[in-house]
């Protein structure tokens, strides 16, 4: 999977979301922590975690794996 570089012109919370909806696509873990690497040497700290069931009765755990995930990563 060839990766570009989201270093642009683009605002800080244009260049946030893009990373977010990047890393949300990958599929797997070792495209993760690639992705992740390469957010960081652009600036970009970020973090994943996976979830899934029933949105509505997940929130609580989704928001508990997104503060560990944070946290894992310095986020």
């Amino acid at each position: 999977m060839k990766e570009r570089s989201i270093q642009s012109k683009a605002g800080g919370s244009k260049r946030a979301a893009i990373a977010a909806i990047r890393l949300a696509m990958v599929e797997a873990r070792s495209d993760e922590r690639r992705l992740i690497n390469q957010f960081r040497d652009e600036h970009i700290v970020s973090a994943a975690t996976d979830f899934g069931g029933n949105y509505i009765e997940s929130i609580s755990q989704i928001i508990e794996r997104a503060v560990v995930a944070a946290r894992r990563e310095g986020v």
